[in-house]
C-alpha cells in the first residue's frame, strides 16, 4: 500500500560544482573562510553586480586585494558571483551556489576565478604554487615573481578526481 502522507523530500534536482585545495593541516580554519559579499543594480532578470568584496578571515583580505579578481567576478551573474571558501577536513573547497540540472554549468571564466582563488589560498597556506594556462592569461591578477622558477607548470589542472580514478 502507498504511504498516504508521502514526505515532501527526496532525490532533488540540485548540484553544485566543488574546487578542492588538498591541505591536511590547517592551523585556524577561521582563517580560511571567505564569501563574496555583493552589491546590485536592477532587479530580477536585469540585476547585475555592481561591486564585489570578500567577507570572513585573513584569507578574504588577499581576496579583496587583487582588483582584477574582483572585476573578473563582477561580469558574472549574481548567481555565479556568490562564492564561497571553507575548509574542510581534507582541505579548502570554493564553490558556488547550488543549481538545477538545466542551469547547471561551469564556465571557462569562472572556472579561471576559481583557478585564482586556490592560487591565492595555496600562495597564503605556503603550499608549492604552480601556475595553469588560464592563470597564464589572467598574469595581471599575479605577476610573475611570484611564482617560484622551480615549480612545475601544469597545463590542464581541473580539480581532484577520487581516489582510485583513472584516465580512460
Amino acid at each position: 500500500m502507498q504511504d498516504p502522507n508521502p514526505t515532501p523530500w527526496g532525490t532533488q534536482d540540485r548540484f553544485q560544482a566543488h574546487y578542492i585545495v588538498r591541505k591536511n593541516d590547517i592551523d585556524n580554519p577561521l582563517d580560511y573562510t571567505a564569501r563574496t559579499i555583493l552589491s546590485t543594480n536592477g532587479h530580477f532578470s536585469s540585476k547585475k553586480v555592481s561591486s564585489i568584496t570578500w567577507n570572513g578571515g585573513k584569507i578574504a583580505d588577499v581576496l579583496n586585494s587583487d582588483k582584477s579578481l574582483a572585476k573578473m567576478i563582477i561580469r558574472q551573474s549574481p548567481n555565479d558571483a556568490i562564492i564561497t571558501v571553507e575548509p574542510t577536513n581534507e582541505g579548502i573547497r570554493i564553490y558556488g551556489k547550488w543549481k538545477n540540472s538545466f542551469e547547471f554549468g561551469i564556465s571557462q571564466e569562472l572556472f579561471q576565478i576559481y583557478e585564482i582563488v586556490a592560487y591565492h589560498l595555496k600562495k597564503f597556506s605556503g603550499l608549492k604554487v604552480t601556475q595553469s594556462s588560464s592563470q597564464k592569461q589572467n598574469n595581471d591578477s599575479k605577476p610573475e615573481e611570484d611564482i617560484p622558477k622551480n615549480t612545475v607548470v601544469s597545463s590542464k589542472i581541473r580539480g581532484t578526481m577520487p581516489k582510485g580514478w583513472k584516465p580512460s
